[in-house]
């Protein structure tokens, strides 16, 4: 077994930093409130889906080390017979959360489409290979929009990548990743973190959850490794929220400096 050594945080709670954000800007409570309620069922359904099974799942380190994400070379755990109890769980909060999408949700809820072969786990599998005419196929034969059935699925497919994602980053060795993208499924990161003496850089994964250690002054978009390094911006009554900014592709990554913090 090997761990990733990310250093060990306590971040607050989903629920405590929802009361955190709306305090600060109470004019956001409808949307705060809206993710905080998904997130919560995230954490729901991850507990309740249990370990996986991890046995007899291989990598390549060779092309691990050039940049060759594990889920391009090792697929996730078979997750067929448990689509249904994630259904349970996020459908609820999804109709609760966003009321406009609550007539597509009820048309998925039907039990056929949960449990058939061709119906919700065949459109979560779509969903992570990336085939959008798959998914679009199936929300018109629903009768569905399918900008609004790709929402769904994905919310139902996030807990199931981010449990397995826990399982192959306590199973694989994942040192020697260098890539600005996630190690584990491929995704761009939705913000980093800075930590630790010196403020050691980290990348969280949009889609996973996945956290890998990256280099302090090169873009994760690119790759460029200026001698200048990224430029950032902030406003000064927070210095802890940054935006990172890379000259050569004009792409930026917000980032938080933990250092600056008192609560974690």
């Amino acid at each position: 077994m090997f761990k990733d050594d990310t250093e060990e945080i306590v971040f607050q709670t989903v629920r405590q930093t929802a009361t955190t954000i709306e305090a600060e800007k109470p004019d956001l409570h409808d949307a705060v409130e809206a993710f905080a309620r998904l997130f919560e069922a995230f954490e729901t359904v991850e507990a309740a889906l249990g370990p996986w099974d991890m046995s007899g799942l291989e990598m390549d380190m060779n092309q691990f080390v050039q940049g060759k994400s594990l889920l391009d070379m090792v697929a996730l755990v078979d997750f067929s017979d448990r689509v249904a109890s994630v259904g349970e769980i996020v459908f609820p909060v999804l109709v609760e959360s966003f009321p406009t999408i609550a007539d597509t949700v009820e048309i998925m809820k039907k039990s056929d489409f949960v449990t058939s072969e061709s119906g919700l786990c065949k459109a979560m599998r779509n969903l992570l290979e990336g085939d959008e005419k798959g998914l679009e196929a199936t929300a018109k034969e629903l009768g569905v929009s399918s900008d609004v059935f790709g929402f769904v699925v994905s919310q139902l497919v996030a807990p199931v990548l981010r449990s397995q994602a826990k399982a192959m980053a306590e199973h694989f060795d994942l040192q020697g990743w260098t890539q600005g993208y996630c190690p584990i499924c491929g995704s761009m990161p939705s913000i980093s973190y800075l930590t630790g003496e010196g403020g050691k850089r980290w990348l969280h994964c949009s889609s996973c959850g996945h956290d890998w250690r990256f280099k302090r002054q090169q873009c994760a978009a690119c790759g460029d490794d200026a001698a200048k390094g990224l430029e950032y911006f902030y406003l000064e009554d927070k210095l802890f929220e940054r935006a990172y900014v890379c000259k050569a592709c004009k792409k930026y990554l917000l980032t938080i400096d933990i250092r600056e913090l008192t609560d974690k």
